[in-house]
């Protein structure tokens, strides 16, 4: 197994399931203490175009994703997705990516688990203040006998 192979085995621990089937690491970078992985889609044709005749265009530009932190530094994807192209035509086509929670810049995968998350955080804060309010809290002051 070569270093690139090595490299690219451990990383897959870190990033979202199935991403390496579609996408090439090409870089990893550090910027100001967050790690960056750039991913490139591989020119593999989207299932839903195999029967057009269809040619690989370069990338859209590059989307930059939060993923969960790696030993405690941030994690941003760097995610280039592929264009393509029918030949003899001017129809464009791209692969449809289920990559991004609706509406945020994380990873769907980070998205539900901050999800999970608050959702059990806010119920256990509910039910602090609930049994509060049941229970509150009955402060007596005790006088100190002097010896």
């Amino acid at each position: 197994m070569s270093e690139m192979e090595i490299n690219k085995s451990v990383l897959s621990i870190f990033l979202p399931e199935g991403i390496l089937e579609f996408f090439d690491i090409v870089n990893l970078s550090e910027e100001g203490g967050i790690i960056i992985i750039h991913l490139d889609e591989k020119a593999i044709i989207p299932k839903e175009y195999e029967g057009l005749d269809l040619q690989a265009r370069g990338f859209y530009a590059a989307r930059k994703l939060q993923d969960f932190p790696i030993r405690g530094r941030k994690v941003q994807l760097s995610i280039r997705r592929r264009r393509w192209s029918e030949k003899g035509s001017d129809k464009k086509v791209s692969r449809n990516w289920d990559l991004i929670a609706k509406g945020s810049r994380l990873t769907a995968e980070f998205a539900a688990f901050f999800k999970r998350t608050w959702s059990i955080i806010t119920r256990l804060l509910f039910r602090a203040l609930s049994f509060i309010m049941v229970y509150p809290l009955r402060i007596s002051i005790i006088p100190i006998k002097s010896i």
